[in-house]
């Protein structure tokens, strides 16, 4: 997965969910489930001013989160960068291949970072709109398994990304 297509990802995932937020505003119910029991049933509410309040507080903590950790992808140090491999180490963290380093790992962040807040829309939508239907919860019940999944899986690809060192250009 291509650089611009990580970033693209992130943006994606910053309008879907504002666009859930404007979607719950202007067309949710007036009491929106803000909590769902293991049984799958909602057992708390809230107005949806004060939901729509709350989730744009979580998405700009996890946007956040995001832009703090690209800001150290650029100022930490090599010897801090930890690469499981020491060959790839020294080949990613030299001066020559830092910038594409920082590069990817910042692309790699926005990634996460829209997947997670498509996550959270996606948890925001079903509350507001199919569980007071009386729809079953999907995404209320499997969220719970599936942002740490996305999260694994984007860093289990990072970890191959960083051990692979790329032929050399022209050999």
């Amino acid at each position: 997965m291509g650089v611009r297509l990580q970033h693209a990802v992130g943006w994606l995932g910053l309008a879907v969910f504002a666009l859930a937020q404007v979607c719950i505003w202007f067309a949710g119910p007036d009491s929106v489930v803000s909590h769902v029991g293991a049984g799958g049933e909602p057992d708390a509410w809230m107005p949806k001013g004060r939901s729509v309040g709350v989730s744009f507080l979580i998405g700009a903590i996890i946007v956040a989160v995001i832009l703090l950790c690209r800001l150290l992808v650029r100022v930490v140090p090599a010897g801090l960068v930890n690469i499981p491999s020491a060959r790839a180490h020294r080949y990613w963290t030299s001066p020559e291949h830092r910038p594409e380093f920082n590069a990817r790992m910042n692309a790699w962040l926005s990634m996460v970072g829209g997947a997670v807040l498509m996550g959270v829309a996606c948890l925001n939508l079903e509350l507001a709109f199919a569980l007071p239907a009386g729809r079953p919860p999907f995404v209320a019940v499997h969220l719970g398994w599936v942002i740490p999944a996305v999260v694994l899986g984007c860093a289990a690809y990072l970890c191959l990304w960083l051990v692979r060192i790329p032929a050399r250009r022209g050999a």
